[in-house]
């Protein structure tokens, strides 16, 4: 197993955490609980739902999920969250499952903006999370 390492740096934003190594549950869940700690739960809730389910699109396909990386802002009042995996070395095609299309649903519900972006060895899935609620019509 691969040891987790959590990076912390400078940033402009007001909380920012980068795990690398193999992603597990536990370690994801605090990490959120820490950066989103002032938030009602609910919000954290979403949040943590979000980068579940980016986590677990970047280990489909027989690819394995590498880095997360987390960027709350306060100006606007938004998470930004990129996960990487590495491509594996012979890609399989999973079939749409109701497990993919759900998790589709959940980002595109979830995120007010998302894509992805790609190299030879890597790819990120990246997302932005209002952690305001927006003024309904």
């Amino acid at each position: 197993m691969a040891p987790h390492q959590t990076e912390t740096r400078p940033t402009s934003a007001a909380t920012s955490a980068n795990l690398t190594g193999m992603l597990h549950t536990p370690v994801v869940h605090t990490t959120i609980r820490t950066a989103l700690c002032d938030l009602p739960a609910e919000v954290v809730k979403e949040a943590s739902l979000l980068v579940e389910e980016l986590i677990a699109d970047a280990g489909r396909g027989g690819a394995s999920p590498r880095g997360l990386e987390l960027s709350r802002t306060v100006a606007p009042a938004r998470l930004h969250i990129s996960v990487t995996r590495e491509k594996p070395r012979a890609t399989t095609r999973e079939p749409l499952s109701p497990e993919i299309t759900v998790g589709r649903i959940l980002v595109e519900e979830l995120a007010a903006d998302w894509g992805t972006s790609a190299t030879e060895t890597s790819s990120t899935t990246w997302a932005v999370f209002d952690l305001e609620p927006s003024p309904e019509s």
